[in-house]
C-alpha cells in the first residue's frame, strides 16, 4: 500500500526507501529472489535521484542476496562497489559493516577455505580492517560481532589461544551492553568459548 502511495504520488524517495524495506523483510524470510528484485529497483530509482548512500546500500543488499542463493562471486562485486561508494562518502560504519560482510563470504568460498594463507588475507584485509574501524567510531556492538568471527577464523587456523581472547573479549563487550540485540551474541559467544575450551583440554 505505501508501495502504490509514493508511485501514486510521484515520490521516488519514499518508493525507493519501501522496496528497500521490503527486500529486507523478503530476505528474512528466505525469499531471496523476490528481495532481488527488490533491490534492483530501489538501485535503479538511487541512481535516478542521484542518492549515493542509498545506492551503495541497494549494492550492498543485492550482494548479501546473491550470497544467499550461492552467487557468491556476484556477491562479492555488488558488495565492492558497495565498499567503494561507503569510501567515497566517508560513510565509516558502512565501510566497516561492508569489509565485515565481504570477509564473511570470502570465508565460505570452498575452494580457498582451508588454506591457512587465505584465512589469514582474509582476516588482516577485511575483518581487522572492519574491528578497527568499529573501535576507532564507538560502535560496541558491531566490535563484538567482528571480535566474534575473528575468533571463529583463528579456530580454523588452529590457535586456539588468540581464538579464545577474541572470544572472551567479544564476549566482554556484549554483557556489558545490556542490549536486547547483545544477547544472541552472548549465546554464541559462550557457545564458541566452551568448544575452544573443550578443546583445549
Amino acid at each position: 500500500q505505501k508501495l502504490s502511495m509514493a508511485r501514486e504520488i510521484g515520490d521516488l524517495s519514499g518508493e525507493s526507501e519501501t522496496l528497500a524495506n521490503l527486500g529486507l523483510a523478503y530476505y528474512s524470510l528466505g525469499e531471496d529472489i523476490r528481495a532481488i528484485d527488490c533491490y534492483q529497483e530501489c538501485l535503479k530509482i538511487a541512481r535516478e535521484i542521484c542518492d549515493r548512500k542509498l545506492e551503495g546500500t541497494a549494492l550492498g543488499n543485492l550482494g548479501l542476496a546473491y550470497a544467499a542463493i550461492g552467487e557468491y562471486r556476484k556477491g562479492i562485486d555488488f558488495l565492492n562497489k558497495d565498499l567503494a561508494i561507503a569510501i567515497e562518502i566517508s560513510n565509516r560504519q558502512r565501510e566497516a559493516v561492508v569489509l565485515r560482510y565481504l570477509g564473511s563470504i570470502l570465508l565460505k568460498l570452498e575452494e580457498y577455505s582451508e588454506s591457512p594463507e587465505y584465512l589469514q588475507n582474509v582476516s588482516q584485509k577485511y575483518i581487522h580492517k572492519s574491528l578497527k574501524i568499529f573501535h576507532e567510531i564507538g560502535v560496541p556492538l558491531e566490535e563484538a560481532k567482528t571480535l566474534k568471527i575473528l575468533a571463529i577464523i583463528y579456530k580454523r587456523l588452529n590457535d586456539a589461544e588468540i581464538a579464545l581472547e577474541c572470544c572472551i573479549h567479544a564476549l566482554d563487550i556484549s554483557t556489558n551492553l545490556e542490549m536486547p540485540l547483545s544477547k544472541q551474541l552472548i549465546k554464541e559467544c559462550e557457545d564458541l568459548k566452551y568448544q575452544l575450551l573443550n578443546e583445549a583440554t
